[in-house]
């Protein structure tokens, strides 16, 4: 956000729509065609699941820090001690999901660290709720590694830590 009615986009990637169960379905091809049609650079993938754990890295390595610390997306990778705390948070996550089963085809550190540089000169959505004083996204984000840590019997204590800070901050309000 830049002002009432100004934003800055900074990030481009391709959509994937898919079924939960990994069909290809008429369903689905339609939505890509609409997608496509609208210009918007998409694909079908029946790996749904896979993608949305990828997608979930970047955001639990990057919104909660951020958002705490007050910084821009890119700051988190000017000090060694962000860097470490990203890799951990992120890692946490690879964790649970490699339990789950999702197959993971990317590098996620790298990938967070490429959508960080990318994104370097924005304020992270949740960084914005908590300036503007709003709830956040935490349970679906941190708090989402949390829960299926828990299933899992797996400590996942950065992720825990973010989304308890978080919570009390939203408190607060």
């Amino acid at each position: 956000m830049l002002g009432p009615g100004h934003i800055r986009h900074a990030g481009w990637g391709k959509t994937y729509v898919g079924e939960l169960d990994g069909k290809v379905t008429d369903r689905v091809n339609q939505v890509v065609q609409m997608f496509r049609k609208a210009g918007i650079e998409t694909d079908i993938s029946s790996r749904i699941h896979d993608l949305v754990w990828e997608k979930l890295f970047v955001n639990v390595g990057l919104n909660g820090l951020a958002a705490l610390l007050g910084l821009k997306n890119g700051q988190l990778l000017d000090y060694p001690e962000t860097i470490r705390l990203v890799e951990a948070l992120v890692s946490e996550a690879v964790e649970v999901a490699n339990r789950k089963g999702m197959r993971i085809e990317v590098n996620p550190i790298d990938r967070v660290r490429a959508v960080i540089e990318a994104t370097r000169e924005n304020r992270c959505s949740m960084g914005q709720d908590l300036d503007g004083k709003r709830r956040t996204e935490i349970d679906a984000i941190n708090g989402a590694v949390v829960r299926e840590a828990e299933h899992l019997g797996i400590p996942v204590p950065y992720n825990r830590m973010i989304t308890d800070l978080i919570k009390v901050i939203e408190k607060r309000f």
